[in-house]
């Protein structure tokens, strides 16, 4: 690292971006004015390094390490087509019943998660055609926990009632004992908190090298997934794909300084003045004369108006998975309790293509000597279509879902005893 990037790492990490104030007003529910934070990660931060001295210094020999790996790693990862899945934990504490999120508003963010992260998201298309050649499907999976640390079976959802009105950047949420949800185990599991934030904050997360104990994100449950208490505009779980970015080691566009001088340490996203906001109109240059990239989930837009990492976002993640959250790739937190595992062996099936547009082949040429049965689910558990084959030698069936919306689905396929469970991944549908 050069002195230069030193010096800027100090800078980033002194936060004087403090003395700018990146929020603004908009109308909620009741229709009383209040100011959003579309962000709190930098001010979390700043807390934290005031109570942790020492964090400083740990996050300056992340990010060396980081920049160093993606000199060394850049072309690589890029032949590189590992697929990383990450367990998680959804504690969702609540103080009344509209805070109480259902299953499936929790099941939806995941989906996001998991659509936003390999660029199967259904608005990818509206990412503009100067920026399209560096946006990336980032290899970066999420699953709801199987397994709890103890290794008994979970859903992956803990709920809270808790007397706490509202919680802040205090970490109180984070603890049985202030009114919150122990985390579990960073080293195997993204730890997502829900429920009520005060002071308008959507949002916030921890950066890589922080106490375990407080590691993850924490969402207001009116920006949590895609249903029932989701708000506009902030309704289609663009919050959470934002904050786990930090939690993965992104910045802001901007930089944290803001101003056409300071960057995010990423080469393919644009320098840009500060946050964009509400749906800006493209192009919308701020310090070059082609665009900031604020369709960039990094940036402050509305949820409706986001639809890109790029390559040298993707980088900076895969950096971190490869170092401080190497730990994930081993956890078996998506692995069911043995007596409920959902893979054993059907042999020789083939399923493609894969992703499709909608139609997927299923074909297999093994002798099964009873009857197969197919079932296509969706992320939310609803099954989408059935279908079975009688015993023979020989598979070739047809799966239609093209009146079905982009994104992923789950083919399960029981017979003889056994079952087995795959990914489809539709793009283009709807």
């Amino acid at each position: 690292m050069s002195k230069k990037q030193i010096n800027k790492v100090s800078r980033l990490l002194l936060l004087l971006v403090f003395s700018i104030n990146f929020n603004f007003p908009v109308l909620n529910a009741q229709d009383n004015e209040e100011v959003i934070n579309r962000c709190a990660t930098m001010e979390y931060l700043e807390l934290r390094l005031m109570e942790n001295p020492e964090l400083e210094n740990k996050m300056m020999a992340i990010e060396k390490y980081t920049q160093k790996w993606i000199r060394d790693n850049a072309f690589l990862t890029s032949k590189n087509k590992e697929i990383i899945t990450i367990p998680v934990v959804v504690h969702i504490v609540y103080n009344t019943s509209a805070q109480n999120i259902s299953d499936a508003q929790v099941h939806s963010q995941i989906e996001v998660l998991n659509q936003d992260y390999r660029r199967l998201n259904s608005d990818a298309a509206n990412t503009p055609s100067f920026f399209q050649p560096v946006a990336a499907d980032c290899q970066i999976e999420f699953c709801l926990a199987k397994r709890t640390p103890e290794d008994s079976a979970t859903s992956g959802i803990i709920r809270r009632n808790t007397n706490v009105g509202s919680f802040t950047l205090d970490n109180k949420v984070k603890f049985d004992s202030l009114g919150g949800s122990d985390a579990w185990d960073r080293d195997k599991y993204l730890n997502l908190w829900v429920c009520k934030l005060a002071g308008g904050y959507l949002g916030y997360a921890s950066f890589p090298g922080g106490s375990p104990e407080v590691d993850g994100v924490v969402t207001r449950y009116q920006s949590f997934g895609k249903y029932g208490s989701a708000q506009p505009p902030y309704h289609m779980g663009r919050t959470c794909t934002h904050e786990v970015g930090h939690w993965l080691n992104l910045l802001h566009p901007w930089g944290n300084w803001g101003g056409c001088s300071d960057d995010d340490y990423v080469s393919d996203t644009p320098n840009q003045e500060g946050p964009n906001y509400y749906c800006p109109v493209y192009p919308q240059p701020s310090c070059s004369d082609t665009s900031d990239m604020f369709m960039n989930y990094m940036d402050y837009t509305n949820d409706s108006c986001m639809n890109t990492f790029t390559k040298g976002q993707k980088l900076r993640m895969k950096a971190i998975i490869d170092s401080v959250r190497a730990p994930l790739k081993t956890s078996n937190g998506c692995q069911p309790v043995i007596g409920i595992a959902e893979n054993t062996f059907i042999p020789d099936i083939q399923i493609f293509p894969n992703p499709s547009n909608g139609y997927v082949n299923v074909i297999s040429s093994h002798t099964y000597t009873q009857d197969l049965e197919f079932i296509v689910y969706d992320l939310l558990g609803n099954i989408i279509m059935e279908s079975s084959v009688a015993g023979s030698t020989g598979i070739n069936i047809k799966i239609d879902l093209t009146a079905e919306p982009s994104g992923v689905y789950f083919l399960k396929i029981t017979g003889m005893g056994q079952s087995r469970v795959e990914k489809i991944f539709i793009l283009g549908t709807k």
